[in-house]
């Protein structure tokens, strides 16, 4: 991780490793210099990359652009992977995270939540 705790590249870092230690996931090295591996977070066993985005400063708004989500789903498909999300930390401590989901993640993850209710009632 880089020493410089006034960069970009700090804040961004310490929210990769935290998303992707959360998850079971590697972070990816040099994330967004790469032409051959993108996104930030990626979890081999389950087909995911994570796009991670976090502020310097803490934040009560985060505009969302969907050049970040048309790009992490661009990398999806070149890197041949199922499933992908957008990572938004509103503080630069980015130990809080919140996910963008596109829709089929959406109904996978309400059908397994469906079917883990129904196996508690059983």
């Amino acid at each position: 991780m880089t020493k410089n705790d006034k960069s970009t590249r700090f804040f961004s870092r310490r929210q990769e490793d935290y998303v992707s230690k959360l998850l079971g996931g590697k972070t990816v090295v040099n994330s967004g210099a790469s032409r051959f591996v993108a996104g930030d977070c990626l979890i081999s066993d389950i087909s995911m990359i994570i796009e991670c985005k976090t502020s310097m400063t803490p934040k009560k708004s985060f505009s969302v652009k969907s050049d970040w989500i048309s790009t992490n789903e661009y990398e999806k498909i070149s890197q041949q992977l199922q499933y992908s999300a957008l990572a938004i930390s509103f503080t630069p401590e980015a130990d809080t995270n919140y996910f963008i989901i596109g829709e089929k993640e959406m109904k996978k993850f309400v059908e397994l939540l469906r079917e883990e209710n129904k196996n508690e009632e059983d």
